[in-house]
């Protein structure tokens, strides 16, 4: 009888149908079940078929290894199915899988499995499959005696279209650690993925992931990874480290969270790195600098914080570096300089400070600069100006200073210059007229002063120039006529004069061209007449690019005289005669009045003078205590002349007793000094008054002291805070002082005195009635201080006391962290005391917890393991094996402040 010829196809494979129809006549095959062990189902048929058979093996394969059911047969396993193989009475063995016997691991596999199973092998050294996906039949490995055909017609080698090759085994748990970790069943678009069984240890097919969504695959490795806006969440996988040959990976616009995995730099290969418009927290890895055939790195829109590591300035690569709108902060890296083929370095809307580096200027294929929305500060670098394929520069919304570099002229490929909203002074450099390609002039919002250059005229690509909210002085230049493309002219908010050129208004654009009214001539002194009809027009005086003038009004008109507020005429018959200071102001109901002044001289006529004929004072009594130079009331004269003026003094004569406790300021009676009823209950007083033609009158007044009940001194200070937390900068408030005293609207001055408690006051300063400390308290230094405060009311009287302040002992950081012993004899027994931990902390009474922690120092820590405050060694020591362990150990305090240190 003939031994029989077996054929084992591994339901894994993809078709694998196909493959089974299209056995030649005389085989018989079989499927192997990728539900369970694949070696132990051909080990159980082979024992129903005994004698030299000739076995032919069709699976999915690796150099090494060949996927068998839910198992695998390799390098690694071969020891394991020794037994098996061993007992396998087979002549010849046929293996299939694609390059299953390539490289060293492959020759070595063929040579032990013929060691193991004694038959003649022949095994695929390449793709086995499909010639259009560049495959073949061939087994190109055989042994001497090994001359066996192929188990498969040649109508079904032909037809068949897959190829026996599995995905890479790490890029297959890279794919896993995706879909799983990222909740790949709610993606939008999880074709393919969704469809494969991921608690299967065989890779699929490389053919088959390379129709999942979003993964384009070469050979059996993945070299694009594009998911984005793909409903993602958790966190990047660091699994995706192992895609070696990844050139593109693709996140975007999607829900993930947590950091950016450091280990994402072993991709070598990797050319663009996409995880924009995420929710990213942490820092950017210092590590992705290592990223050599980087070009394009995306991570704007995230939550990203720290600083921009200077190691991307390695990326030699890159062309695009976006990173706006986190909240980086830090300087700008000087280091990016080196950078020799970045096209697009965009760092805008973050929390950038510092000065712009000048050595940004040495990038000479950057065609777009955006560091606007951030905190730089100092001048413009005027080294940018070597940028010569610049076309956008966006410096606005910062903290920069100076003026606008003139040599910013020669980047004749600028299209786009953003200046705005930051504190740039100085004139317009006319130079800029000869970016002949800018499209967009964006400089409003500055302290820009001068006029506006008329060569702005010559920028014919102009779009919008937006110059608005400056200090800009002069007219606007007729020249800006000739931007036939403007669609925006904007010159609002600045201190324009003279009239709008009218091919200015004629420009199509939308113009807000709205600017205040201002003073084109100082309106001249005036000189007039009680009885002369007044007339002065002061709207000539004034003007507005807008001519929209609204509103004009005068303050220190003389009675008699008003303004009409629509057309600035002053009119009237004065009635007084004087000097006036008259302050006109002239609104456009938009912007600041502009605003001008002068005199007029008005003199009397007509109607003769009649001397004053009383003087009244509008009240005689006035309370003792009260402080001094409190008013008594005010003077008024009766006189014939009812429109006239009247000046006030003290003069000598009868009556004038007690002038000298008086002064007059304007027609008020002020005393000098605070009365006292007991000391003198009346004073007697002379006044003149003295009419505008200087005729006088003289009267005696009696002025009364109100009697009133005394009070009594102070007795005694509070503060409404009588304690401070330690560690307070110096100067701190403390609290507020105040008095216990029977008169409740008395008021107190303090002052730090001598005596009893006063052992602290050189650490204090009293404001007003606001207690400060000098210094920055200490509670393990100092806890209460000891000072003696005293309060004087109005009357001089006083009461001092003693006050304590009582210093709150508020949580410091653990300092340092102490092992009482760090050597160990090797041999000992595992979970050994190594030794004890303790804590050096300015708070002495404080408790501490202490765990092993990830970090620099941390390569042994499993090695160890901390009982309350014991550093135990889970293991026995070997000097010969490992002399030295380095650990890494945290200290937590009672209020949860942490420290770390190496060990």
């Amino acid at each position: 009888m003939k031994n029989p010829i077996l054929v084992f196809i591994d339901a894994g494979v993809d078709n694998y149908q196909l493959l089974f129809d299209g056995v030649v006549g005389e085989a018989q095959p079989f499927v192997l079940n990728t539900a369970t062990n694949g070696i132990q189902q051909i080990d159980e048929i082979l024992r129903q078929y005994p004698g030299q058979n000739t076995v032919h093996i069709i699976s999915h394969g690796a150099p090494g290894c060949l996927y068998l059911g839910n198992t695998q047969l390799s390098l690694g396993t071969l020891k394991q199915y020794a037994p098996l193989l061993g007992q396998w009475d087979i002549d010849n063995l046929l293996l299939y899988g694609c390059h299953v016997a390539s490289g060293d691991a492959g020759e070595e596999f063929v040579s032990k499995l013929q060691g193991l199973t004694g038959a003649n092998i022949a095994a695929s050294k390449s793709l086995t499959g499909a010639a259009v996906k560049g495959g073949n039949w061939e087994l190109e490995l055989r042994t001497s005696k090994c001359e066996t055909s192929l188990a498969l017609s040649e109508a079904a080698m032909v037809t068949y279209s897959g190829v026996l090759e599995v995905l890479n085994a790490d890029d297959y748990a890279a794919l896993k650690a995706l879909y799983e970790g990222t909740d790949g069943e709610s993606w939008s678009n999880n074709t393919g993925w969704s469809e494969w069984d991921f608690s299967s240890s065989t890779p699929p097919d490389a053919s088959v992931v390379n129709d999942w969504y979003g993964v384009a695959v070469v050979g059996d490795r993945v070299t694009r990874l594009n998911l984005h806006n793909n409903r993602l969440t958790g966190e990047i996988p660091e699994q995706l480290s192992s895609l070696s040959n990844l050139q593109n990976l693709d996140l975007r616009n999607n829900q993930l969270t947590g950091e950016i995995p450091e280990q994402l730099s072993s991709l070598s290969n990797l050319q663009s790195l996409w995880l924009n418009n995420n929710q990213l927290t942490g820092e950017i890895p210092e590590q992705l600098g290592s990223l050599s055939n980087l070009q394009s790195l995306w991570l704007y829109s995230n939550q990203l914080t720290g600083e921009i590591p200077e190691q991307l300035s390695s990326l030699s690569n890159l062309e695009q570096l976006f990173l706006y709108s986190n909240q980086l902060t830090g300087e700008i890296p000087e280091q990016l300089s080196s950078l020799s083929n970045l096209e697009q370095l965009f760092l805008y809307s973050n929390q950038l400070t510092g000065e712009i580096p000048e050595q940004l200027s040495s990038l000479s294929n950057l065609q777009s600069l955006r560091l606007n929305n951030n905190q730089l500060t100092g001048e413009i670098p005027e080294q940018l100006s070597s940028l010569s394929n610049l076309e956008q520069l966006y410096l606005s919304t910062n903290r920069l200073t100076g003026e606008i570099p003139e040599q910013l002229s020669s980047l004749s490929n600028l299209q786009y210059l953003y200046l705005h909203s930051n504190r740039l002074t100085g004139e317009i450099p006319e130079q800029l007229g000869s970016l002949s390609n800018l499209q967009y002039l964006y400089l409003h919002s500055n302290r820009l002063t001068g006029e506006i250059p008329e060569q702005l005229g010559s920028l014919s690509n102009l779009q919008q120039l937006y110059l608005y909210s400056n200090r800009l002085t002069g007219e606007i230049p007729e020249q800006l006529s000739s931007l036939s493309n403007l669609e925006s002219l904007w010159l609002y908010s600045n201190q324009l004069t003279g009239e709008i050129p009218q091919s200015v208004n004629d420009l199509s654009a939308d113009k807000r061209l709205d600017n205040p009214p201002y003073v084109a001539t100082d309106i001249p002194d005036q000189t007039t007449t009680t009885d002369t009809v007044f007339n002065l027009d002061i709207s000539s005086n004034f003007g507005d690019i807008n001519q929209d003038i609204s509103t004009y009004s005068a303050q220190g008109l003389p009675d008699g005289l008003s303004i009409n507020t629509t057309t600035g005429v002053i009119s009237g018959t004065p009635t007084a005669a004087g000097n006036y200071t008259i302050t006109v102001n002239v609104s456009d109901g938009k912007f600041t009045p502009a605003q001008d002044t002068f005199d007029i001289e008005v003199e009397q006529v007509g109607e003769v003078n009649q001397p004053p004929t009383d003087i009244t004072l509008s009240n005689d009594t006035i309370d003792e205590n009260v402080p001094a130079n409190t008013e008594v009331g005010t003077l008024s004269t009766t006189d014939p002349n009812t429109d006239d003026t009247f000046t006030y003094a003290l003069v000598s004569g009868n009556g004038d007793t007690d002038n000298a406790a008086f002064t007059i300021d304007d027609d008020q009676l002020k005393i000098n000094t605070s009365p006292d009823y007991e000391t003198q209950d009346t004073y007697t007083i002379r006044v003149q008054t003295t009419d505008a033609a200087g005729e006088t009158y003289e009267e005696e007044l009696t002025i009364s002291v109100n009697n009133l009940k005394e009070g009594s001194p102070p007795i005694g200070v509070v503060i409404s805070n009588d304690s401070i937390d330690e560690n307070v900068p110096a100067n701190t408030e403390v609290g507020i002082l105040a008095t216990f005293d029977r008169d409740v609207t008395d008021t107190f001055t303090y002052a730090l005195v001598s005596g009893n408690g006063d052992t602290d006051n050189a650490d204090f300063t009293i404001d007003g009635n606001v207690l400060t400390i000098n210094i920055s308290p200490d509670f393990e230094t100092q806890d209460t201080y000891n000072i003696r405060v005293q309060t004087t009311d109005t009357e001089g009287e006083t009461s001092e006391n003693p006050l304590i302040i009582n210093i709150n002992n508020v949580n410091e950081l653990p300092i340092d962290i102490n092992l009482d012993n760090d050597s160990i004899d090797e041999n000992v027994a595992a979970n050994t005391v190594v030794g004890t931990l303790s804590t050096t902390d300015p708070d002495t009474d404080d408790t501490f917890t202490y765990r092993l922690v990830s970090g620099a120092g941390d390569t042994d820590n499993a090695a160890f393991t901390i009982d309350d405050d014991e550093l135990k060694i889970n293991i026995s020591p070997d000097f010969e094996t490992q002399d030295t362990y380095n650990i890494r150990v945290q200290t937590t305090d009672a209020q949860g402040e942490i420290y770390e240190k190496e060990h």
